[in-house]
């Protein structure tokens, strides 16, 4: 899927391995496309979607008997001549798209590369931020740092808990094709530690900050998640 934004503009790309952690968390997802857009220079902007096609999609989505997994798989038809394209040769752009993903897995020197198999067979590469071997598990570590304030910022903790959540996923870890114990966890940092996490918090200004992390911390323990914090100074 490509998102285009005129001559000038930036051109984003809808991935398949996006698509495929979608799947893995249970998002049903509906590609759309643009109807309408104003032009600004070289770039367009206020665009607008095709709302009566996504309102026939969410009319299928409320019938639809499968799970997510196989909606974003099945084969759509209205998105003209992009998925034209993909039906054509459906194969070749899977291949493509996870040839791009392993790439990317591989300029992340610094994380540990994950390959996360689902029930159909089908692999997608990830990385983690952070490894670590501690009391007999293998601990899934996703990072999120701040270097201004006491705590990470709220969108950077929420991207973090969508790693989270595919990681917790997983039934089954494999090591060198042995089976292993392991553990999720959310780690954050700070140049301006201040002490416990809970301490942390209490210095935030904002309310809706602070309601946040105590959410956060609520979450951890309901989903089985540890959510660690370290300043460096």
């Amino acid at each position: 899927m490509i998102k285009d934004e005129g001559k000038a503009g930036d051109r984003d790309f809808l991935q398949w391995d996006t698509v495929a952690m979608l799947s893995l968390l249970g998002v049903h997802t509906i590609p759309a496309y643009y109807c309408w857009a104003e032009s600004m220079g070289e770039k367009l902007t206020k665009q607008r979607f095709e709302y009566e096609y996504i309102s026939g999609k969410l009319e299928e989505l409320a019938s639809y008997k499968h799970d997510a997994l196989h909606w974003n798989l099945h084969r759509e038809r209205g998105i003209e001549e992009y998925l034209e394209e993909i039906n054509k040769n459906l194969e070749n752009f899977i291949s493509r798209s996870r040839y791009r993903a392993k790439k990317a897995q591989g300029r992340e020197t610094k994380k540990a590369p994950i390959d996360v198999c689902n029930y159909l067979g089908g692999v997608y590469h990830f990385t983690v931020d952070e490894v670590e071997f501690k009391d007999d598990h293998i601990y899934l570590i996703e990072c999120k740092h701040s270097k201004g304030g006491v705590l990470p910022s709220v969108d950077d903790v929420k991207d973090g808990l969508l790693k989270v959540m595919l990681y917790k996923s997983i039934d089954r870890l494999e090591l060198d094709g042995r089976p292993v114990s392991f553990k999720i966890a959310l780690k954050l940092t700070s140049l301006k530690n201040k002490g416990s996490l809970k301490e942390a918090i209490l210095t935030l200004r904002s309310e809706r900050k602070r309601d946040f992390y105590y959410k956060l911390l609520e979450e951890s323990q309901k989903n089985q998640f540890e959510v660690l914090y370290y300043g460096y100074s």
